[in-house]
């Protein structure tokens, strides 16, 4: 009896202190930093603010690489987190991740498999975001057989829902705060803790490894394989997070100087990939418009930034409304 009261009350205070309150359409990011102080890591990095200005700033780099069109957004604006963009921004913190995407049958139910999963996780005291459509949640625990979950626009309280209820899309279990239901689970949830970290064309589930293969997500368990070589995320973070008043563009001169010297030394990544953080980085654009990238800015004027010292590129990122009608 004792042991139990003592657990009861060892769960409500973890809660109590991982209470996060979402940010304006931070769902996403401000559920992160929820599973990461129920996990009790070391938060530099990993609160809302931060990982939605880093998101901001890797959009155009990751809509390059992938194909993906994640909407652009100029912090402090945020707009959507995009899944599979924080689940590498995390892999880059050197956690171990599991990304699940949207995985639903032709009946609409979550995957036998991801489901499977999800609770293996859950019972391995491994707190989760969560998606439904329009919004990101938190599955805190398993009590028996339901699922205790928390909402960043309500972080105060605690929800359940049935585990039979959770698999089928079509049923709701939860409402928005002006009674309005939301649509049931969609199959993607997130999943990281510190443990062994991603290894590159590895599923982290199954183990399956597929160098130089292209497709993004395990066939079989629809978790995400991480492809990258290098390190520019890493880079684009350095700058992203240099940013005074978390203003993603408002970069001076002294703040890329202070982001190249941790990118460099502290982070030890290569000039090759500072040069393409520098290039992928966005900029101001036209006002209301999208961003601008140098790298976009290059290929519509059929230019080479291959010529261009990394000085001179740091110098055109730090003075970017001076330098984008030149380029």
């Amino acid at each position: 009896m004792h042991a139990a009261l003592v657990l009861i009350l060892a769960g409500a205070l973890a809660a109590e202190v991982a209470t996060v309150r979402q940010l304006p359409n931070h769902c996403g990011v401000a559920s992160a930093e929820t599973v990461a102080r129920l996990l009790g890591l070391e938060l530099a990095g990993l609160d809302q603010r931060s990982l939605a200005l880093c998101h901001n700033a890797r959009i155009p780099e990751f809509a390059a690489r992938t194909g993906d069109r994640p909407q652009e957004q100029v912090y402090p604006a945020y707009l959507e987190t995009h899944q599979a963009l924080l689940a590498e921004i995390l892999i880059d913190r050197g956690l171990r991740v599991l990304s699940f995407r949207e995985s639903l049958d032709s009946s609409a139910h979550v995957l036998p498999q991801v489901f499977d999963c999800t609770l293996k996780e859950l019972r391995a005291g491994h707190p989760a975001v969560f998606h439904v459509p329009g919004h990101y949640m938190v599955f805190e625990r398993l009590a028996g057989r339901e699922i205790v979950f928390r909402d960043p626009a309500r972080p105060e309280e605690a929800f359940r829902v049935p585990l039979k209820m959770l698999t089928d899309s079509q049923r709701s279990f939860h409402s928005k705060p002006n009674g309005q239901t939301r649509p049931g689970w969609d199959g993607r949830v997130l999943f990281f803790w510190k443990g062994r970290p991603n290894r590159a064309d590895q599923c982290p589930v199954c183990h399956q490894s597929t160098p130089g293969r292209t497709f993004r997500y395990c066939r079989t368990c629809r978790v995400l394989v991480d492809r990258r070589r290098g390190d520019v995320g890493r880079a684009l973070d350095a700058l992203a997070l240099s940013c005074q008043d978390f203003h993603q563009t408002a970069l001076s001169r002294s703040e890329v100087t202070r982001a190249a010297a941790s990118a460099r030394c502290g982070l030890k990544l290569s000039e090759q990939d500072w040069r393409q953080a520098l290039i992928h980085y966005p900029l101001h654009g036209p006002k209301g418009g999208a961003t601008v990238t140098l790298n976009r800015l290059a290929q519509q004027g059929k230019l080479s930034l291959d010529d261009l010292s990394t000085s001179k590129l740091e110098e055109i990122v730090s003075s970017a409304e001076r330098w984008a009608d030149r380029l």
